[in-house]
């Protein structure tokens, strides 16, 4: 069974834009990116937990709401509506795991969370008009919405309360956030300057027609060097790192930023729009910003976990 294809209607269809040059793109990129740097950059330099989450709740419910805007009349609005409440009360009972217990393995709420969006979601599907298959994409669109937003992007939250990192003397996880998001941003960074500089062969045409083989690897380049950058600064305090963690890790999270990025202009090309909101002058919506943060958090959050706090 297949989905119906979206209407082909002008509203749905991409807008024609005005061309705008490069270096009016790069500026407008880089004053959204500052913006938002400087926010995160003030709630870790004050060590507050609270308004850490609060920031990356914020951003995780604007990119919910998009998402679900982005899908226009093929969900219904209860369902949507639902699909924003379920993201809410999940990231509020995670906050409260995490700053009750400190610790950032929350699996009984993420399953939790599962049961409750994918019995909720048909409870409200079956309670309006059956519309043949288009119901069940309903379903899977809204509980999609919210694993994709709220549960993949606030694994960085979880980075705040990685195990050992008090009992080390450290002072919170907030290094490890900087890491994450450093070595992301460079990465997209690279891809921009590097595809616009010298950008020739496409790398995916059919779904990011503006990506290139040559942006790919200077977002590798670029992706490494912003995480060893971090940690020739704070190597003292990055508990459990080496050089060759640094490296791999950078390596990981500039190969799934790339991948995350593609995954969010499939979703775009599939909905047909270009940007997921205007909110941010030149860079789009919220989730064209946070689309890689949402494959990169996991990575480390388990890399962590696994490769690093398990063995020392």
């Amino acid at each position: 069974m297949t989905p119906p294809a979206p209407p082909a209607d002008t509203d749905r269809a991409p807008q024609e834009e005005k061309p705008v040059s490069k270096r009016r793109t790069l500026l407008r990129r880089t004053c959204s990116t500052l913006v938002l740097w400087a926010l995160v950059t003030v709630a870790l330099l004050l060590s507050e937990g609270w308004l850490f989450f609060l920031i990356l709740g914020g951003i995780s419910l604007l990119g919910l709401w998009e998402y679900l805007l982005m899908l226009g009349p093929q969900v219904p609005s209860p369902l949507r509506v639902f699909s924003f409440l379920s993201g809410l009360l999940y990231l509020g009972a995670m906050y409260a795991w995490l700053h009750l217990t400190g610790d950032p393995v929350v699996g009984q709420l993420d399953t939790g969370m599962l049961v409750l969006l994918m019995i909720g979601a048909f409870i409200f599907q079956l309670s309006g008009r059956f519309r043949e298959e288009r119901s069940i994409w309903d379903v899977m669109h809204s509980v999609f919405a919210v694993l994709y937003t709220c549960f993949l992007f606030n694994f960085a939250t979880r980075l705040l309360y990685l195990p050992k990192v008090e009992e080390v003397g450290a002072t919170s996880g907030q290094l490890y956030i900087l890491f994450l998001l450093v070595a992301t941003k460079f990465t997209d960074m690279g891809a921009f300057l590097t595809g616009m500089a010298f950008g020739r062969t496409k790398m995916s045409p059919s779904i990011s027609p503006k990506k290139t083989w040559e942006g790919f690897a200077g977002s590798i380049v670029f992706g490494v060097l912003g995480g060893a950058l971090i940690y020739w600064i704070f190597q003292d305090r990055l508990w459990g790192m080496t050089w060759l963690h640094v490296f791999v890790m950078g390596l990981l999270i500039s190969l799934m930023a790339v991948v995350g990025d593609l995954a969010e202009s499939m979703m775009k090309r599939t909905l047909q729009v270009k940007d997921s909101g205007g909110v941010l002058p030149g860079i789009g919506g919220v989730l064209d910003l946070i689309d890689s943060i949402c494959f990169t958090a996991p990575l480390m959050y388990f890399y962590l976990q696994l490769f690093v706090f398990r063995y020392v």
